[in-house]
């Protein structure tokens, strides 16, 4: 009876050691059919597994084990930035329509398509600020004076800083002195000054919305209202001598830049909203912010409970409304 019961309990836990065994035999081979199919569908050349960066995250997802959160349930709480390379992927779905349109806000473009906007009501479809701002600063560079001081410029240090031989021996003869008068008329300096007064705002800004440390789309509305200051003091009010580099700002700014989420960014930046008391009087601000919220909302209640949150914001009844310097806008923050 004893041996019995000995061979009994030995078989059951042969049965179990088995079973566990299969089991682990058999996550082992799907994981490895997961990662297969992971470098054949999307075409990932086999060598990038020899990457130290690829073992380290090989052995960091597997520490994490299940405490490394699907990404899908954290963008729902957070939200996130997707880049990709094109809009539409197999069977020419788009990626809204894989996310889910409800789940996206704001899709940014280098150039938004008409036919995309009209399938997709909801979304705010906007060109790439930073793009927008090369096109204007290429504008500026096709006013004559501006594309004079810019060709002029290549040539003479195309010339002189790309050939050794000829740099010594400018040095040589100007006793070690850089180009800086007698090569070009005055009136070629003069260009330069305006080249550089019509350019440098922009070139600001630009700085502001590629800074990576903070958001910058609270901040665009505002600069771009500072770039056409900035002009025209650095003119002298002087309007024949920046006419025509407002109307390049002006027709980029309506046909491209601007976009309601612009706007209602400026508004919701408590920077400005609280040092600023007209922004509440600002017929073209509470316009764009009213589009925005009529966009995304969902039912009635949805907008009630936007209009009780500005309410609030208005108001400064929450935390931020309390903290130290929030009243206070700073100039040099990104000018």
């Amino acid at each position: 009876m004893s041996m019995l019961r000995e061979e009994t309990i030995q078989l059951g836990k042969n049965k179990r050691q088995t079973s566990i065994n299969d089991a682990c035999q058999d996550a082992r081979a799907r994981t490895i059919q997961y990662i297969a199919h992971f470098f054949y569908k999307n075409e990932i050349p086999f060598n990038v597994t020899r990457s130290n960066s690829s073992k380290l995250m090989i052995e960091a997802v597997g520490n994490y084990e299940d405490l490394l959160k699907g990404h899908k349930k954290e963008r729902m709480k957070y939200g996130c930035l997707i880049m990709l390379d094109e809009w539409t992927y197999r069977k020419n779905r788009t990626f809204a329509e894989e996310i889910g349109e409800k789940n996206v806000i704001q899709v940014v473009m280098d150039n938004g398509s008409k036919l995309l906007q009209g399938t997709k009501t909801k979304l705010f479809w906007m060109p790439c600020v930073a793009h927008c701002l090369n096109l204007m600063l290429e504008d500026i560079g096709k006013i004559t004076k501006v594309k004079k001081v810019i060709q002029r410029g290549i040539k003479l240090v195309g010339y002189i800083y790309s050939q050794s031989l000829a740099l010594n021996t400018m040095r040589k003869f100007t006793n070690k002195s850089e180009l800086l008068q007698d090569l070009q008329p005055l009136s070629f300096w003069n260009d330069v000054v305006y080249a550089l007064k019509a350019v440098e705002p922009i070139v600001r800004v630009l700085r502001l919305v590629d800074n990576e440390k903070r958001h910058a789309m609270g901040y665009i509305y505002e600069a771009m209202d500072r770039v056409k200051e900035a002009i025209q003091k650095a003119f002298n009010g002087n309007e024949n001598k920046y006419e025509d580099i407002f109307a390049i700002i002006d027709r980029r700014w309506d046909c491209q830049f601007h976009h309601p989420p612009h706007a209602a960014s400026y508004f919701l930046n408590p920077e400005f909203f609280y040092s600023n008391p007209n922004i509440e009087m600002d017929c073209e601000v509470l316009e764009e912010l009213c589009k925005c919220i009529d966009r995304l909302s969902e039912n009635d209640e949805f907008v009630d409970h936007i209009h009780n949150e500005l309410l609030i914001y208005k108001r400064i009844e929450v935390m931020f409304g309390n903290l130290t310097g929030v009243s206070k806008k700073n100039d040099n923050g990104f000018w």
